[in-house]
């Protein structure tokens, strides 16, 4: 699913987007705390996208191999 194909209908949505990133985290919260968070968040999701520099971050690459292994849809970047 490319980016550009896919804006006028997600346009046409109201979107509820959400970040991993937790301000209820706990202070000694460890990464993979942060990453089971965005696993939770991930089984919600209707669509993901993963920002230019994913395929640096092994965070990331996790959450994508979940996204392709239970069939969330990516939606695929023009960068």
């Amino acid at each position: 699913m490319r980016l550009n194909a896919r804006v006028s209908v997600l346009s046409a949505k109201r979107l509820n987007i959400s970040v991993s990133r937790s301000k209820y985290a706990p202070h000694d919260a460890k990464p993979l705390w942060f990453l089971a968070e965005s696993i939770r968040l991930l089984a919600d999701a209707d669509l993901v996208y993963f920002a230019k520099g994913w395929e640096d971050a092994r965070g990331c690459m996790i959450e994508r191999e979940c996204a392709v292994q239970y069939g969330v849809p990516i939606l695929e970047p023009d960068y």
